[in-house]
């Protein structure tokens, strides 16, 4: 009888499927996300945040699940086997010359040959040496046939009475029209039989074949970047004519990948707002307040604060507005105090001493030299901007704003926020620092912060709208630094809205045009409301703000902290998928992101049978977006064939559709459903459960238990309300009637 017992145990563990027992022991194929772009510094000596690589290219990248590793190869070859999850490489140079071309493309060819994909854009970068010595077209061949082109002759003049040939139109029409017409291009061959010309380019007058200029091949791809993207010489703004969503994902071939997406939580769109506390001591001369020498901080505190409690916000005072060894004061503190007690507000960090521009910190010597061009105890208005000056500072009259005390990095990082602590209430911490000035910290900034176990936010300023028509001027989720990782806002501040605070004052009111493209056709970023202090300074930009915040509360988003925001981005870059199966993934290492999308997916649907952890999921814009538990630390994603597109698929158990409250602890019996939740503002939920009828309702709010009878709605919709309560956590327990 116990051999028999013990038989049936075998014979069920075999026969049950892969995903649902993943072996700590077994190997998994890890999906590849990373992407290396190689670039010559020389090329960008303000840095790689203003190549076009991180410019232009990052953020399309992201959105396709795929992380960028950037590698200067003026510093040698990187080795590549340091990559586990190596997806391919881009290199785009806007020069023809290297130290050892051949070295590069025998480490190229090499990469390729070993199953990466390799887009190049622009110019192939090794045609000559330093010393002017033409590469043969014979070695150039290496690289461009392993990828599955090749060179017939280095270039083809047709820059006159050119006719654009494009497969799809709308691909490569994307942004703007292509008039402008090419200069040259490299005169190409393609080999490779499965490859796709996306546009080519000919010449009436000639009677050579067209020249591809933008195609994909099996092994990668090739953009001429004339006329791939348009950059204006005189003013940098760019504007896409090849679709990079499109290419990037052919080259890549992203369509199966699970995304980790940074721009929704449980079905909603992620809303957060941060204020940098520059003008925290700034008088206001709003109409309301202009007789009262009231602060700006005052007034963001009374108008849009206190008014607003269903809309979280991050306030990040700058210390040396509190510190009276600085230049603070007690009401400036007491101000502080009045601010961190709200509910809804977290407190943040915007630094000590205000660096405007973080390149000159780096200098080990920076005391004494800062001392010699600058000396102490000086202060400047954040935007005065002067004409001319030796020094040059990044266009400011001084490095930081404050120069009180003598420059120490470890007290901008960790100091400030210590100091910004004493101000708060009991039972609040402060976790986040906002970078002040460019935005531009370097690697050694990042790890303070990181050691100290501190989070980071600021720099991208973002921008969609009619001043800058372009999704070329929507940042990355952040910027990765050496081995640190620096997180974008996802829209930019004021600032930029009224030319560095000169006017006009009431341009904050066009974030909204930035909020909507980047919502459709595509969502590609949260809802960020990010602004200064000295919004409180004039009626124009009060109002401009409060008209932001009204918007919000038309949308359906999902209010969430700052710092909660930075989190879900860090795991954006931490996120490891295992394959176990075909439409089968085992999660790791995700951090506090919640949310996987796989894109173009309207027949897929979670099987719930297979999966673990997954406590949702929802068809959106053609992506499927799945909403997983943060109390499961390796959840398991298992997809299936959906045959129901036009309302949500009813599943054997309950499901969450969507919610503006952060969901988790969600435990399923056979005729009940419990979880746990919190949020701003009331709370709307809407669950898909497998049954018609009604069910009972039991919510405990701090140790208040209330019941009542809730009926499930058409297509199997349960819809639950609560009233607003700080925030604080409550459990919800569903009960089958009879």
């Amino acid at each position: 009888m116990i051999r028999k017992i013990i038989w049936l145990i075998l014979i069920m563990y075999f026969t049950l499927p892969c995903s649902a027992i993943p072996s700590e022991n077994a190997s998994y194929l890890l999906e590849k996300r990373t992407v290396i772009a190689l670039y010559k510094a020389s090329e960008t000596p303000t840095g790689i945040a203003h190549h076009p690589l991180h410019r232009f290219l990052e953020m399309p990248l992201n959105h396709l699940g795929l992380k960028v590793v950037y590698w200067n190869i003026e510093e040698g070859l990187p080795d590549l086997k340091k990559y586990t999850d190596l997806k391919g490489i881009i290199s785009w140079y806007l020069s023809d010359d290297m130290e050892n071309p051949k070295n590069y493309i025998q480490w190229a060819k090499n990469s390729v040959d070993s199953g990466l994909k390799f887009l190049i854009i622009g110019l192939i970068g090794c045609e000559r040496d330093k010393n002017k010595n033409i590469t043969p077209l014979y070695e150039l061949n290496m690289l461009a046939k392993s990828i599955g082109f090749e060179f017939i002759q280095r270039w083809q003049n047709i820059s006159y009475d050119v006719n654009f040939i494009s497969k799809n139109q709308t691909e490569t029409e994307f942004e703007q029209r292509l008039t402008q017409k090419p200069t040259g291009l490299p005169f190409f061959r393609i080999n490779d039989t499965k490859s796709t010309t996306l546009l080519a380019i000919s010449s009436e007058k000639d009677n050579e074949p067209p020249l591809p200029a933008v195609f994909v091949t099996s092994n990668g791809g090739f953009a001429v970047d004339g006329v791939m993207i348009n950059i204006n010489p005189e003013t940098s703004l760019a504007r896409w004519h090849t679709n990079p969503f499109y290419f990037l994902k052919h080259v890549f071939e992203t369509q199966t990948l699970p995304k980790p997406d940074v721009t929704t939580l449980n079905g909603q769109r992620i809303y957060f707002s941060h204020i940098d506390g520059d003008g925290w001591q700034s008088i206001s001369y709003t109409t309301e307040f202009k007789h009262k020498q009231i602060t700006c901080a005052e007034v963001i505190l009374k108008k849009a604060i206190q008014d607003y409690p269903d809309l979280p916000v991050t306030v990040a005072p700058i210390a040396a507005d509190l510190d009276p060894e600085w230049h603070g004061t007690i009401a400036d503190q007491e101000i502080a105090k009045k601010i961190f007690a709200e509910a809804h507000v977290e407190a943040g960090s915007h630094t000590y001493s205000h660096p405007l521009y973080w390149a000159y910190y780096k200098d080990p010597n920076v005391i004494e030299r800062e001392k010699k061009e600058f000396g102490s105890g000086k202060v400047q208005s954040y935007n005065v901007k002067k004409a001319s000056d030796s020094t040059k500072i990044a266009g400011y009259a001084l490095p930081r704003a404050f120069l009180e005390k003598a420059f120490n990095l470890k007290n901008e990082m960790i100091g400030a926020a210590e100091f910004i602590k004493k101000f708060l209430p009991p039972g609040k911490n402060l976790k986040l620092l906002q970078w002040s000035g460019d935005c531009e910290p370097f690697e050694n900034a990042l790890t303070i912060l990181r050691k100290g176990k501190f989070l980071n936010m600021n720099g991208g300023d973002s921008r969609f709208d009619e001043e800058y028509p372009s999704y070329s001027n929507v940042a990355p989720i952040g910027h990765t630094i050496g081995q640190e990782q620096q997180i974008y806002a996802a829209n930019s501040n004021e600032n930029t809205y009224t030319n560095n605070w000169t006017g006009p004052y009431f341009g904050f009111k066009y974030l909204k045009h930035t909020l909507e493209n980047t919502e459709f056709p595509i969502r590609i970023k949260p809802f960020n409301i990010y602004y200064h202090m000295y919004s409180g300074e004039n009626d124009a930009a009060l109002n401009a703000l409060l008209g932001n915040l009204k918007y919000a509360r038309t949308q359906n988003i999902i209010p969430i902290h700052a710092t909660h925001y930075a989190e879900i981005a860090q795991g954006f870059y931490t996120t490891q998928f295992l394959k176990l199966a075909p439409f089968s993934w085992l999660l790791q290492n995700r951090g506090n992101l919640q949310t996987i999308r796989f894109d173009d997916a309207t027949d897929l649907w979670i099987d719930f049978n297979k999966s673990k952890g997954i406590i949702g999921g929802k068809h959106f814009q053609g992506s499927l977006y799945l909403f997983l538990d943060k109390s499961e630390n390796t959840p398991i994603i298992s997809l299936v064939k959906s045959k129901t597109f036009d309302a949500p698929p009813i599943s054997p158990i309950p499901y969450l559709h969507e919610s503006n409250w952060e969901i988790w602890d969600v435990t399923i019996d056979k005729d009940s459903l419990e979880f746990k939740t919190c949020g701003f503002g009331s709370l709307k939920t809407k669950w898909i459960v497998p049954h018609e009828g009604s069910c009972t309702l039991i919510v405990k709010d701090n140790e208040k238990e209330t019941k009542k009878e809730v009926s499930i709605l058409k297509n199997n919709t349960l819809e639950i309300n609560h009233p607003a309560n700080n925030g604080e956590p409550i459990t919800i327990k569903l009960i089958k009637n009879k």
